[in-house]
Parts: C-alpha cells; structure tokens; sequence
C-alpha cells in the first residue's frame, strides 16, 4: 500500500473539481480526502494500490471539463492507514454553501446565455427551413407542370398513333389492291404473250 500526496494547480476550485477526484478516487478503490487550499490550489492525499493511484493520476488532468489543470505535483510516501473511505473536506459550511450558491449561479448564466444563443439559431434554422420549403413548393408546382405537358403529350401521341395505324390499315388496303392490279397485269400480260 502506498500514500501519495497530489497538489493540483491551475482553475481548479469552484468549478466541483473536488466532486470529479472523489467520484474518482472511490472508482479506483482508493481512501483518503481531496481539499482546497488557502492558495488556489487542491491536495488530494490517498492510499491504496500503486496502480491505482497512477490511474487516478492519469485522469486528473480531465477529471472535469470545467477544470483547466495546469501543473499536478506528486510525492509518494508509505500509507498511514488512518482513512476508512475517500472524501471531500470542506471548509466552514457557510463559505462552502456560498461558493456552491455562486458556482451554481454562474452556469445557469452561462446556460441562460448558452440557451439565447441556440433559441437565435433555432429561429434563423426555422426561416431557413420555411425558404427550403417554399422552394420545394415551387419546384413541385413545376413537376406538376411538366407533369401535365407530358400527359398532354402522351395524349397526342396516343392519338397520332391511332392515325397512324389508321393510315398504315389504308396503306395495306391500298397495298392490297396494288397486289390484285399487279396479278391480274400479270395475268394479261401472260394471255397476250401467248
């Protein structure tokens, strides 16, 4: 078992930084507590196995999003054994409630701010999406269009070809008769020949 002393610097408090390490540190099965010190900084001591511990410090630096880390200085010793479970100890209630109250407030700014942005979005996407479909109108209105000239001609068509035939049926009358005339030339022709 080991014992390691982490102090993490950077934009690390106020920003439930403290929540992230012991969510995490009990993930890794590790005792001991996480705090904010008077210079801006967080320690974290823990106890456990020493993998372990180097897992924990593997995801300090992304532990919150919120959080931007900027130096996390180690020092490893042998475990006290002194810690049943991981916690966060807090500073006197009152300033830790108002700094929760003032966190707390901050995003719902940023999310109120956050929020307008996207409902400015979602109203230039709604005229966006109203043109889109003004145009597919149009180009529907111009289908039915083309629709209608192709039906007028297939009409047109239909009655061409029905001429056609009608001619085609004359043509092999007449084809016909041109067969009998030739026969019966034929035939004279023969008789007069002979």
């Amino acid at each position: 078992m080991k014992q390691a002393r982490i102090i993490v610097s950077g934009h690390v408090q106020d920003v439930g930084f403290r929540a992230s390490v012991e969510e995490n540190a009990r993930e890794c099965d590790l005792v001991g507590y996480v705090k904010n010190l008077t210079d801006g900084t967080v320690e974290i001591v823990c106890e456990g196995r020493a993998e372990y511990i180097k897992k924990l410090l593997s995801r300090i630096e992304v532990i919150n999003a919120h959080a931007t880390v900027k130096n996390v200085r180690t020092r490893f010793g042998k475990a006290a054994g002194k810690f049943g479970q991981f916690a966060i100890e807090y500073e006197d209630m009152a300033v830790e409630t108002f700094k929760v109250l003032k966190l707390g407030t901050k995003h719902a700014m940023q999310t109120s701010s956050t929020l307008g942005r996207i409902e400015t979005r979602l109203e230039s996407m709604d005229g966006k999406l109203d043109s889109i479909n003004n145009r597919l109108d149009s180009i529907n209105n111009r289908l039915d269009s083309i629709n209608n000239r192709l039906d007028s001609m297939d009409n047109k068509l239909g009655s061409i070809n029905g001429k056609l035939d009608s001619i085609n049926n004359r043509l092999d009358s007449i084809n016909g008769k041109l067969d009998s005339i030739n026969d019966r030339l034929d035939s004279v022709t023969r008789r007069s020949t002979k």
